[in-house]
């Protein structure tokens, strides 16, 4: 059961679009960076660490709750990416590649 979470799809997907995510933000404005860059690469590494966290608790019901956070933290990462294409911080070519992304994970 401790290496689970490397059976589940959405953790490797999660994972590569961790590595993404700081990828793309190596081109945001330094000035952004303690506010957004910070926000959403703190918010996209959440994703694949509640999936594998959860995937050690000891009920399903556990496990629910961290792929519920995973989630939550999932639709953190979608405004960010939203208001980075605003800003113009994210060309909107890589926040459409972003999005497909985030919602196979």
């Amino acid at each position: 059961m401790a290496r689970f979470y490397k059976t589940i799809d959405s953790y490797h997907l999660s994972y590569q679009f961790v590595l993404d995510v700081y990828q793309l933000t190596k081109n945001f404005p330094k000035s952004e960076e303690q506010n957004i860059t910070s926000q959403l690469k703190r918010a996209a590494v959440s994703i694949p660490l509640n999936i594998a966290e959860g995937s050690c608790k000891a009920s399903p019901k556990e496990f629910v709750h961290f792929l519920n956070t995973a989630f939550a933290s999932a639709k953190e990462v979608e405004v960010l990416l939203q208001l980075s294409r605003d800003l113009n911080f994210l060309p909107p070519s890589d926040f459409d590649t972003l999005s497909k992304k985030l919602d196979e994970v």
